[in-house]
């Protein structure tokens, strides 16, 4: 049990420093004394920088498509699950900004960890359906729930307008001077438009009914 601390504890540490720090910048030493082990101890579990760095990026993209996976294929209609993943995605950014930091950082690199860790941790699926999304959205379109339109570009838009403000939140402000701009209120705000943008462009109208109802 104690080994198995010390490695989560390594790993969230290193997801704040590479987060922060970028993998050129973060520093082994920083990571081990943060997390309260010896350097030892530290490549002991990790034998270098990026093999930590792909391990902590791993964690962070596995702890986020997991959630979503799981939400895709909740029972529920389709208009609830996408309610679900939308501030699923929308909280994870909010109360841990360093997971969307780590995957810029990663984004913004000439490397493709992300597409390795995609395929690694789902084997047996092809990118991009790892998200979950995709196949709820497939689901939904065979059952005429969802609109027609390129599976791909319509999972793409939905992470996008739910991450968007959480990378560009300090220039929101700055662009309709709004110093003051309550960011609470803002992501509550962020989540009704989102959804109301999707029922009114993605959701058909018939989504809602419910199963008992559906059945008649």
């Amino acid at each position: 049990m104690e080994k198995t601390d010390s490695r989560d504890r390594i790993i969230a540490v290193a997801i704040a420093e590479f987060a922060d720090k970028g993998k050129a910048g973060a520093r082994m030493e920083r990571i081990a004394h943060e997390a309260g082990v010896n350097k030892a101890m530290l490549y002991y579990y990790f034998s270098s920088k990026d093999t930590l760095y792909y391990e902590a990026l791993k964690a962070v993209f596995g702890i986020i498509m997991d959630k979503q996976r799981y939400l895709a294929r909740t029972s529920g209609t389709i208009r609830s699950r996408i309610h679900e993943i939308v501030n699923h995605i929308i909280e994870t950014g909010q109360a841990h900004p360093e997971y969307i930091r780590l995957i810029m950082h990663e984004i913004l690199s000439s490397e493709q960890n992300l597409a390795t860790i995609a395929k690694e941790l789902s084997p047996d699926q092809a990118v991009p359906y790892t998200t979950g999304i995709a196949t709820m959205l497939i689901e939904g379109q065979e059952q005429g729930l969802i609109r027609s339109g390129d599976i791909l570009q319509i999972a793409i838009s939905i992470i996008a307008l739910c991450f968007f403000h959480t990378l560009w939140f300090p220039l929101i402000k700055a662009m309709w001077h709004a110093a003051d701009l309550d960011e609470a209120a803002f992501v509550e705000c962020r989540k009704a438009y989102i959804m109301d943008l999707l029922e009114n462009g993605l959701i058909s109208e018939r989504d809602g009914v419910n199963e008992s109802e559906s059945n008649r």
